[in-house]
């Protein structure tokens, strides 16, 4: 939020904005504080944006960065003292949903038993990426010595009974030498763990094979496409290669995994969905073990400090006043990027052919599902969700896997409703979930289901105009090219889009982040 720092300041009441890395320069506001509440006195403290005494904005720098053996120093006694501490450290029985990725896992049975808990740690601060969707106001990557690490993980087995652990590193284990450490010095420890964000370049089935022994249960990365060409709209510095043997390689080895995709980027056509469906399919048919609904997909939302929001206010999608931004940041706050009621579009494709990629991409999957396995194995895999316990929809993915959890595994049904009455009550995602084959047949259908969604969501008027232009769209959309052509959406943007005439110069670092 501080990438609009400007917004906040000015519209939102703060008085002060911190920037960057906020341990230290909190600690110098809280001490300051004591003795005066005056904003503009605090203009010596970097790390902040304020506005002077002029009503101008000021940005006082960016502080040094933590040494690494400092970052996540948590005292879990305060936490202890203020709060819950089984919201930290939750039992696995009482929370199955949570904790599908280690219960799918047979080692885990020993530790259910033992009634242990499951705990989060953060390993390392940063990425060694830039992607053109993503906020950074940090530079470079920094990894917790590991000696520290382990200490850290025998402080929350011993003190909270913590058997499951999950690492939610935006960039886990590209320091290979710091992954050899630790795989070694946390296998006797014997605690189960997860990854939450790596990279697919830095993987191979060595370190996949090296993690497991060791105790990892689950690999998680963060793939975003199928296709080449927005792989490179999102500088994502990787290739589909790369994603498809990520997915092999984590399949063969019986880890947890799920494929995570972005729909929407600039650039974005039904030929670089069509890509994107097959990479799916493909990394979702690797194993009968594979569940058909571990696909979550988002559509691209554009955060301040992004390539992707400064595409955004510069093709006019985002209105560029800070009344504007500030409209724009009101309408995403707590909203999922799934939900595509308050999403934009960033294409130039209609809404009616944006909304239909991410069904088509579902019903893709579906079919290469049926097709190499069966529809009977295919329904006892969404229907029974992997394992007996009711699942619980914890929003970290998703749909179609939110739908799947939500809709199909907590109701535990033994076949799916008929399909008429699935239609009779709109619950047209479920419907194709358990008919996909003739689901796919009437695929040249979905724009009328999307139709009447916006019907209900915007009234006829508005739909009426949205289905005229995806008629149009239709006639026109053949030979369509990027008129940018694929490269990073950041040059893009600094390159071929010029700077607003109302943006104060001061907010350039924020916008452009590090």
């Amino acid at each position: 939020m501080v990438a609009s720092a400007e917004v906040l300041l000015r519209r939102a009441g703060a008085d002060i904005c911190v920037i960057g890395e906020g341990e230290q320069p909190m600690v110098d506001i809280c001490r300051r504080a004591e003795t005066t509440r005056n904003p503009t006195e605090f203009r010596d403290i970097g790390g902040l944006a304020l506005l002077d005494d002029e009503d101008r904005l000021l940005i006082t720098g960016f502080v040094p960065q933590l040494p690494a053996d400092q970052l996540y120093d948590i005292d879990w006694a305060d936490l202890e003292a203020t709060a819950d501490i089984n919201w930290y450290f939750a039992s696995v029985t009482e929370n199955p949903g949570k904790c599908e990725n280690f219960l799918s896992d047979p080692r885990s049975e020993a530790l259910v038993q033992a009634n242990k808990r499951v705990g989060t740690l953060v390993s390392s601060r940063g990425c060694v990426a830039r992607c053109t969707f993503c906020h950074r106001l940090q530079k470079g990557i920094r990894y917790v010595p590991v000696d520290i690490l382990i200490s850290r993980v025998i402080e929350v087995m011993e003190k909270y009974n913590v058997g499951f652990l999950r690492f939610t590193d935006e960039n886990f284990g590209t320091d290979k030498r710091w992954l050899t450490e630790l795989c070694e010095k946390i296998k006797p420890l014997g605690v189960l763990w997860s990854v939450g964000g790596m990279r697919v370049n830095c993987v191979d089935p060595h370190y996949i094979q090296m993690m497991k022994d060791s105790g990892c249960v689950a690999i998680i990365y963060g793939m975003e496409s199928g296709s080449q060409r927005i792989l490179d709209v999102m500088e994502k510095k990787t290739t589909v290669e790369e994603n498809m043997n990520a997915m092999k390689w984590t399949t063969e080895a019986g880890l947890w995994t799920v494929v995570q995709l972005i729909m929407g980027m600039p650039g974005e056509t039904r030929e670089t969905v069509r890509e994107t469906a097959e990479f799916a399919a493909y990394a979702l048919t690797l194993s009968r073990q594979s569940r058909p609904g571990a696909l979550s997909i988002n559509y691209a939302q554009a955060l301040p400090g992004t390539p992707l929001y400064e595409f955004g206010r510069k093709t006019g999608r985002i209105d560029g006043t800070p009344e504007g931004e500030e409209h724009y940041l009101l309408r995403i706050s707590d909203r999922d990027a799934y939900d595509t009621t308050t999403s934009i579009n960033f294409t130039d494709a209609p809404r009616i052919e944006w909304e239909s990629w991410r069904p088509y991409i579902n019903l893709r999957v579906a079919l290469a599902y049926v097709k190499k396995f069966g529809r009977e194995h295919y329904l006892r895999q969404i229907l029974y969700a992997g394992h007996e316990a009711k699942m619980a929809e914890i929003g970290f993915f998703n749909d179609p896997k939110r739908m799947m959890d939500r809709e199909i595994a907590n109701t535990r049904m033994a076949e799916p409703p008929p399909l008429l009455t699935l239609l009779r009550q709109g619950k047209f995602g479920l419907a194709q979930a358990c008919y996909p084959v003739f689901s796919w047949r009437l695929r040249g259908l979905q724009w009328a289901v999307i139709f009447l969604r916006l019907v209900k969501a915007w009234g006829p008027r508005r739909a009426l105009s949205e289905a005229v232009a995806y008629g149009g769209y239709l006639i026109k959309s053949q030979g369509w090219r990027f008129r940018f052509g694929y490269r990073s959406l950041r040059k893009i943007v600094d390159k071929e889009l010029p700077p607003l005439p109302t943006d104060d110069p001061a907010m350039e670092p924020m916008r452009k982040g590090r």
